[in-house]
């Protein structure tokens, strides 16, 4: 669409604002999905500038798929990813309470990879669920090249504190501190981890493990996870396990990097593992190697690939 230069005391037309000032403009939209409903990529310009809230980052239309600025049509690939530790697993003991699992760290964000370029994907494992007395184990992290999701704090037996963790464990019963977070932003992604449930003060009950949304407290369920909507709909992740008790154990559950419940003489749950999500425009391929368990999906005109378990390498190629 060629630029239109508007003179003094012309009559600005529905079809001049629909033909030239919407297309001349940068608009904004909360996401892909509300730019793909207000803006189909079967109509849209060659040149359209579009900004993103939720990602902050300016892309154009080149009319086969929209490019961030700076980047080099056809060379990068600009992939959202979220990627969650494993979450740890809670503590055991027959003599007091104990404390929960943390759960695995949450980031998400979105940068820039390279065409034909193998980038490494671990998918951490939750903590094993404890069998005799002993602290809750920490999950493990969580890799998509070098950023790190890490895996959630084991809780504390009783009278043992929390380990630390992407979100740490909580507290064992009888005065003993939950454990702290070590989940920091990485790159460009934004991290999240609290830190678990503190029993200081407290004879009774452990701590509830640190989730995303929220630290852990005494005598109570564990933190509260964080919701991400990479996939197209809203899912919670990473939550951290509850406080101990006589009941039956509660498993975080798998790719959710929630953390197991600590649990007084039986068995502690185990730590939820992992996951990876990258979304990406539709006008690539991925490869997922051989090690990873992984599927594709297509939403809103990107690619979802949601990877579950394993470890091995992903590469894109133009479509």
């Amino acid at each position: 669409m060629p630029r239109k230069t508007f003179t003094a005391g012309e009559v600005l037309a529905a079809a001049d604002v629909n033909s030239f000032l919407m297309d001349q403009a940068v608009q904004t939209y909360t996401d892909s999905t509300a730019r793909e409903s207000a803006v189909s990529t079967a109509t849209a310009p060659a040149g359209l500038v579009t900004y993103l809230e939720d990602d902050d980052k300016f892309e154009y239309w080149d009319g086969a798929a929209y490019v961030p600025f700076g980047a080099t049509p056809g060379s990068e690939v600009i992939v959202t990813a979220l990627l969650v530790g494993g979450g740890g697993s809670g503590g055991r003991d027959t003599a007091n309470g104990t404390g929960g699992g943390g759960a695995g760290g949450f980031l998400e964000g979105f940068f820039a990879t390279e065409l034909s370029t193998a980038y490494l994907v671990t998918i951490g494992a939750g903590g094993p669920a404890v069998t005799s007395n002993g602290n809750g184990v920490t999950g493990s992290p969580t890799t998509f090249t070098s950023p790190l999701a890490l895996g959630g704090g084991g809780g504390g037996r009783a009278a043992e504190a929390g380990l630390p963790g992407g979100s740490g464990g909580g507290g064992g019963g009888n005065t003993k501190a939950g454990g702290d977070t070590t989940q920091t932003s990485v790159l460009t992604l934004n991290g999240f981890g609290n830190v678990g449930g503190s029993t200081l003060g407290v004879t009774g009950d452990g701590g509830g493990g640190g989730g995303a949304g929220a630290a852990g407290a005494a005598e109570s369920t564990g933190g509260a996870g964080k919701a991400s909507t990479i996939t197209g709909s809203s899912v919670t992740y990473a939550a951290g396990g509850s406080y101990g008790g006589a009941s039956a154990a509660v498993n975080g559950a798998a790719n959710t990097g929630n953390g197991g419940s600590g649990n007084f003489g039986v068995n502690s749950g185990a730590g939820g593992s992992g996951i990876v999500v990258l979304r990406y425009p539709s006008s690539f391929t991925i490869t997922i190697g051989a090690g990873l368990t992984g599927t594709t999906t297509t939403v809103s005109g990107e690619k979802i690939t949601t990877i579950t378990a394993g470890t091995g390498n992903v590469s894109w190629a133009a479509a």
